[in-house]
């Protein structure tokens, strides 16, 4: 258990949360604001705890099942074949 906790960050600051979840600035402080990521501040520092991290991921994640069509997409086929023959060329 040692091992892990030298291997794992505790904490990220903000950049490094930006550079890891790909969010904006401008979201990543939207989404502190409304209260779907928790931060703190030490000083004027403001930092996302790993386990903060990992809640939001998971919370989006469980969101995505409603995203998914209900019933399965057609899929069209594209015939360029016009002469009536197989694609297969001998």
């Amino acid at each position: 258990m040692v091992m892990d906790m030298e291997k794992q960050k505790l904490a990220y600051s903000v950049n490094e949360v930006l550079q890891t979840t790909g969010l904006s600035r401008t979201a990543f402080y939207k989404l502190i604001r409304e209260g779907k990521i928790r931060s703190y501040t030490v000083g004027e520092r403001r930092f996302v705890s790993h386990q903060a991290i990992l809640d939001f991921q998971l919370a989006h994640e469980e969101v995505a099942p409603e995203l998914v069509p209900k019933r399965p997409i057609k899929k069209h086929r594209a015939s360029n074949n016009t002469s009536g023959q197989s694609g297969n060329c001998a």
